[in-house]
């Protein structure tokens, strides 16, 4: 592949697709839907990372190439991959993250 992350992989004579779990976290319903980009990047002060909310998580881009420190997330949220509280983040350079609300975590 182009990114030299193999989409498939073998278990004997099957081929597998590899998909992440990310992409099943439960995070819910798109909150709002905008109809630019630039609408979803962070009118805060000192910060420029871009964030989607979901009814049950939020989902934060930083696609610059310097750190976004102490993004501010507005609430309290819960990381699926360490399960840690997370209220700020600094949002390391051409990143992504994905939190989810304590209702979601309990489905994960």
């Amino acid at each position: 592949t182009r990114l030299g992350i193999p989409a498939f992989y073998r278990n004997g004579s099957k081929r597998y697709a590899f998909v992440h779990p990310r992409y099943s976290w439960p995070i819910g319903l798109p909150a709002i839907t905008q109809r630019n980009v630039s609408d979803y990047q962070v009118k805060v002060k000192g910060h420029f990372s871009f964030v989607r909310r979901f009814s049950e998580g939020i989902v934060v881009v930083n696609p610059y190439n310097k750190t976004d420190a102490g993004f501010p997330l507005g609430a309290e949220y819960l990381d699926p991959s360490t399960g840690k509280e997370v209220v700020t983040l600094d949002a390391e350079k051409q990143s992504g993250y994905v939190f989810i609300t304590r209702a979601g975590y309990a489905v994960v």
